[in-house]
């Protein structure tokens, strides 16, 4: 089995993970692949499904396969035949490591998160809002990657830390160019125009105490307006997991939300969708986040 790191867990996989850190670490989380033909008839369905809780999670994607996720210490996989590696490989190391993270007892947020200041910055959004591409921009300005699209949180009573994920940014070659990231070291994933950009240092890799929190919002114009806690709680559950994939809110994961309110500021980033604008945007949240002025 390959041995890997990511969340501060030790993972260890029958797929081989390029993604993640290689360690030889104990195992935390197993993942395994199974013939599709061994699929249990209990966890068999139709189409793209899923089926969330925090003991055993399936879902099943179509032309990719179906996961099951359990106790948050396993992951099986039933790989659709033909299906391609790389695909798999994109939802594994996204959607169903947050499904085993919830499972876990972290509360998932859809967001990609920076090291400023040593404070974790989070960028929460919808995708395609510019999670990733604020991070890669802030990133050129020298600040470190803590995680990309899956931010786990884990709560106390009066700290909220973020865990690392692992050392990539999946970017468009677009993005990549108006950021100023060497383009040539952009790994294809699959068949889009995301690639991976491998992040040889600038990865942080112990937990950081969460900072703050900006919602992603288009706008003609960049901007930044801190949201009454109302809109705060609203605005995490709907970027969190369950309610992200469509699944019933629980009162665990309301009673998180609202904690994390409590805890962090949470803030609208109104930004332009024109991506010559992300250098402009980094450094106005440089200097919000550095002068704390908002």
């Amino acid at each position: 089995m390959y041995s890997y790191m990511a969340y501060g867990l030790g993972i260890h996989s029958d797929l081989p993970l390029p993604e993640f850190m290689i360690a030889k670490v104990d195992s935390d989380v197993i993942i395994s692949i199974k013939n599709p033909d061994d699929l249990p008839p209990e966890i068999k369905g139709e189409g793209s499904f899923v089926n969330m809780n925090y003991v055993s999670t399936t879902i099943s994607i179509a032309m990719v396969g179906t996961f099951l996720v359990r106790e948050g210490h396993e992951i099986i996989i039933y790989p659709t035949p033909g299906a391609d590696m790389r695909i798999i490989r994109r939802y594994l190391t996204g959607t169903i490591m947050a499904i085993l993270l919830y499972q876990r007892g972290f509360l998932v947020l859809h967001a990609s998160t920076v090291n400023m200041n040593g404070g974790a910055i989070a960028f929460m959004g919808w995708s395609g809002a510019g999670k990733s591409s604020i991070a890669a921009a802030l990133y050129t300005c020298g600040y470190n990657i803590i995680s990309d699209d899956v931010c786990a949180v884990e709560l106390a009573d009066k700290s909220a830390k973020v865990f690392p994920a692992f050392p990539r940014l999946k970017l468009s070659v677009e993005t990549a160019k108006a950021v100023g990231v060497d383009i040539t070291s952009l790994i294809p994933i699959y068949l889009d125009n995301d690639r991976n950009y491998p992040l040889d240092d600038g990865f942080t890799q112990n937990p950081v105490e969460l900072s703050k929190i900006f919602v992603l919002k288009e706008d003609p114009e960049n901007g930044i307006d801190r949201l009454q806690r109302q809109d705060a709680v609203i605005e995490l559950i709907r970027h969190s997991l369950p309610p992200r994939l469509g699944q019933p809110d629980t009162p665990e994961h309301f009673k998180m939300c609202v904690q994390l309110v409590k805890l962090v500021p949470i803030y609208q980033l109104r930004r332009s969708s024109a991506i010559q604008t992300l250098p402009d945007l980094a450094r106005m949240v440089e200097k919000i986040v550095m002068e704390n002025k908002v």
